[in-house]
C-alpha cells in the first residue's frame, strides 16, 4: 500500500492539509475508542478536558517513516504534562508493531484498530496524517503531513492548553 495520493491516483496538491482542515476546524471530532498495545483505551471521554495530538500512519508508508524522529521529540516535549495526549493510530497487526517500534526506536504509544477506523479518525485522509483536538473536543487541526510545520506544534499545543 502506498500513501494517499498515489493511492487515489490524484496529484498530492489535492491532498494538502488546508482543504481538510478549513472544513472542519472548530467542528467535534469524531467519536473514538481505541487500545495501546499496553491494553489502555484512549476515547472522546478520557480525552475531554486535555489538548490531544494523534498521528496516523501505517508500516508500509514511507513517508510515515520520515516522521517518526520528529514525533519523538513532540513526544518527549510533552510527555510528563497530563494535559496533553499523545497517540499514534495505525491499522498495522498488532503482533507487527512491537518488531516496528524498536526497529525505528518509537517512544511514544500507539494504538491499533481497523483501517476503516483509523480512516474515519483521520477524516479519510492519507499518510502519515496528523489531528490536534482543542479540549473541549473540537477540531483545532487535521490534515496530511505537518501543516503547521513540526517545529510549531508545541505551541499550537501550549496555547490549546491554555486557552
Amino acid at each position: 500500500m502506498s500513501c494517499a495520493w498515489a493511492q487515489k491516483g490524484a496529484p498530492r496538491s489535492a491532498w494538502l492539509p488546508k482543504n481538510v482542515d478549513s472544513v472542519y476546524k472548530g467542528t467535534a471530532y469524531v467519536p473514538f475508542d481505541v487500545a495501546t498495545l499496553d491494553g489502555r483505551h484512549i476515547n472522546n471521554a478520557n480525552c475531554k478536558g486535555k489538548v490531544v495530538f494523534l498521528d496516523f500512519w501505517f508500516e508500509g508508508c514511507s513517508g510515515c517513516r520520515g516522521d517518526f524522529d520528529k514525533l519523538n521529540t513532540l513526544y518527549d516535549s510533552l510527555k510528563n504534562d497530563p494535559s496533553y495526549v499523545f497517540l499514534s493510530v495505525t491499522f498495522d497487526a498488532p503482533e507487527t508493531i512491537p518488531g516496528f517500534l524498536k526497529q525505528y526506536n518509537l517512544r511514544y504509544p500507539v494504538a491499533t484498530t481497523t483501517e476503516p477506523t483509523v480512516r474515519e479518525m483521520n477524516y479519510h485522509q492519507g499518510f502519515p496524517s496528523k489531528a490536534i483536538i482543542d479540549k473541549e473536543g473540537k477540531i483545532a487541526y487535521i490534515g496530511m503531513q505537518y501543516f503547521p510545520k513540526p517545529e510549531d506544534v508545541p505551541a499550537i499545543m501550549r496555547r490549546l492548553k491554555n486557552k
